[in-house]
């Protein structure tokens, strides 16, 4: 256990949880900071911090219908000769 791994949980826990805004004000990467938490987690066998997953609500759509839908298969499907789509582009 290392003064600066708890110093690292005490700022996050500082900042409501956040570890990036975390190593932005110690100047530091996120990704270190998170690797040392996870060492201590380790070492001491329990899980200091929750794993929080940030994702806005808008960013996700929902699934459309399509996707739902199983694959049909394609067999036949294709055309026996090729089609041209635009005489103009001869």
């Amino acid at each position: 256990m290392k003064l600066q791994q708890l110093r690292y949980i005490w700022e996050v826990a500082q900042h409501d949880l956040n570890v990036s805004q975390t190593a932005r004000s110690l100047f530091t990467s996120q990704p270190g900071i998170s690797k040392q938490i996870r060492l201590l987690e380790d070492e001491l066998g329990v899980e200091i911090l929750p794993e929080v997953v940030n994702i806005s609500p808008g960013l996700l759509a929902p699934a459309s219908p399509s996707w739902k839908q199983p694959e049909k298969s394609c067999a036949g499907s294709t055309p026996s000769s090729p089609t041209r789509r635009n005489s103009a582009m001869r």
